[in-house]
Parts: structure tokens; sequence; C-alpha cells
């Protein structure tokens, strides 16, 4: 799963105006297309919203911003090729390579499904901020694309393989959403940019001084879980948010593993799920044997577990992959100390 919050340059002509080129963009698919054929922009109150009203919506909620500032933004929701083949799996019930291989109401189901699951990514967006918010307080406008071409800096255009603008094969469905810095009721301005992530008694919510600024990393894995949990999907190691970091530093890795490890240890049940996964997906007696006696060191030396978490943490870069995982284990110790052992 790829969930992205644009950058400024990855606007035609920023987003500090008007939406209306980025509305124009998104609308590159229904290009020649019957009006029945179309995708029109969708939210949790309608699937069928013109180009107009999105334009009116957005431009016109930016109370107490000044002319330079970002009025909107724009997020991209990427499933893989293999989330989206479960998604076509379970809106058809076999296996399918392209949307053309779907008759109407299965690809009608598949497109269901996952704008039911963007409209709930938009919950796990406005979590994110870490200000109590919803997807309802939020003005936010969906698209759906089914295409991706292929650019310049492609592979497979480098080695002559394809042109520039060829459309690539397999499934692509993916998402963009324009969603207004504003909220609902334009008194809070909510920037996925905004680097702030300590305490401040300038900044009070309920009373109390609460965090600033946008948890990228929790909502990165937020859509993964989201869409593990919605779907019932079986997610591989390699899938995952980290992935590239890891590749790249195994040190990070190692680091990452010993907290997953310590993880499913105060969480017995997650443990079991682990492990449950970790034997579908190698089929090997002797790898999950391995897997078993580690858990099993681990319970047995939870002194050196510590002292290697402490260690790899310390000897590598802190990157966020690492940071997150540990928050994951601090809280696992202080469910325990408050409620024992969930088995």
């Amino acid at each position: 799963m790829f969930a992205k919050v644009h950058g400024t340059r990855d606007y035609v002509k920023g987003n500090s105006r008007s939406c209306s080129d980025l509305v124009e963009y998104l609308n590159k698919e229904n290009q020649g297309k019957q009006l029945r054929e179309k995708e029109f922009f969708f939210n949790q109150h309608s699937e069928t919203i013109t180009d107009s009203k999105v334009i009116q919506t957005i431009d016109n909620n930016h109370k107490g911003l000044k002319s330079k500032d970002a009025k909107f933004y724009m997020l991209s929701i990427s499933p893989s090729e293999r989330e989206l083949k479960h998604l076509a799996y379970l809106a058809s019930g076999r296996q399918v390579s392209h949307i053309t291989e779907m008759v109407t109401a299965e690809l009608a189901r598949y497109n269901g499904l996952f704008k039911d699951y963007v409209n709930k990514v938009m919950d796990q967006y406005s979590a994110s901020f870490n200000r109590g918010l919803s997807k309802d307080n939020l003005h936010y406008f969906a698209k759906i694309e089914q295409e991706r071409k292929f650019k310049g800096v492609d592979k497979e255009v480098r080695e002559g393989l394809a042109k520039p603008g060829e459309l690539k094969k397999g499934l692509h469905t993916h998402a963009h959403v324009i969603v207004s810095r504003m909220d609902t009721r334009q008194k809070t301005s909510l920037s996925p940019h905004s680097k702030s992530r300590g305490h401040s008694d300038k900044h009070k919510l309920n009373g109390k001084s609460t965090q600033q600024g946008f948890d990228h990393v929790g909502f990165k894995t937020g859509c993964e879980n989201l869409f593990d949990k919605t779907f019932g999907y079986s997610r591989n190691k390699s899938e995952g948010v980290y992935k590239n970091i890891f590749n790249k530093n195994p040190n990070i890795r190692q680091a990452y593993d010993v907290l997953y490890t310590t993880e499913s240890i105060l969480n017995p049940r997650k443990g079991l799920q682990n492990l449950v996964s970790f034997t579908s997906e190698k089929g090997n007696v002797l790898n999950t044997s391995m897997q078993v006696s580690k858990v099993g060191q681990t319970i047995l030396r939870p002194k050196n577990i510590a002292g290697s978490i402490i260690g790899k943490a310390a000897s590598t870069n802190p990157v966020s992959a690492v940071a997150h995982k540990t928050l994951k284990v601090v809280k696992a110790v202080k469910r325990i100390i408050d409620n024992g052992i969930d088995v």
C-alpha cells in the first residue's frame, strides 16, 4: 500500500490558489468517455459529485489563511497489484489480472469496495493530526483512476521495452484525494506538512496541551492495517511500509525484528497471529521451528532482549520505523501493567 501526501512541487500551479487546475487534471481518464462511463468525484456523502461542486467547496473554505498559504492538499492512495488482485477476487470470486476481465456488476463492486476504503483512509488521515478529528470534520473529494502510463524514468523505458505514455499492463486502480486545509468550520488549519510533534502550552485541545503536526508514519502504517482488517488481507513482510528502509540498512532491519519479536511476546495474541501468518507463508516446518525457538529465547532471557533493543537502536540512525515499533512495545508494557497479559 502506497499512501502519500503530495508536496508543493507536485501541483502544476501550486496549491495556494484555486484547485480548478487539479480538478481538470484528475479528469484526464474521463476524456472521450460517455457520461455513464465516467468516474465522478466522491466522498462519505455522495458518489456523484460534480467538478463545480468540488471547486466551489474547496475554493471557498480558506477563512483565516494568507494569500500565499496552501489552501488544499492532494493525497494518493495506491494499493499494490497483489492487494488489488485480492480486492478483485472479493468482487468477482475469481482471479482477475485487468479490470476489463470483470463484468459491469463485478467492476461496480470492485470500485465500491475501494471507495469505501478510501473514505476510511480519510478517517486515518484526520486522526493522524492527533486533534480528535474524523473525516466528517474535513472537506475532501476523491477520484478513482484505473490506468498508469510509463514515464521516461521507468526501467522498462530506459531499457527500450516500453515507450513513454504507453499504458501499463495489470491492475493499477488508485485514488487521488483533494482535501481542504481548513476544517469544515473554518476554525482549524490542518497542514500535513507541519513538522512539530511536541507538546506546547500554546496548543490546547479540551483545555490540555496536545501534540501538533502530522504523523506520517502512523498514517502510512494505519492505511496498511486498515486494508488488512477491512478485506481480510494477509500481508507479506516484504510488502510493508518499511521495505525500502530495511533493504538499505540491514542494521535497522535487525533492530526492527528485535522490537517485532518483543511486541509479540508482550502481546501473546499478536504473537500467535504472527506465527500463524509466518507458517502459512513459508509452509516450512524447519523455519517455523526456528521462529518458535527465537520466541522461546526471548521469553527466557528478557535482559538479553532488552539489551539488544537498546544496543541496536543506539547503533543505528533513529529512523521512524524503529521509533514507531518502539512506541508499540512501550504501549504493550503499559497495557500489561494496567490490565495484565491479554491472552
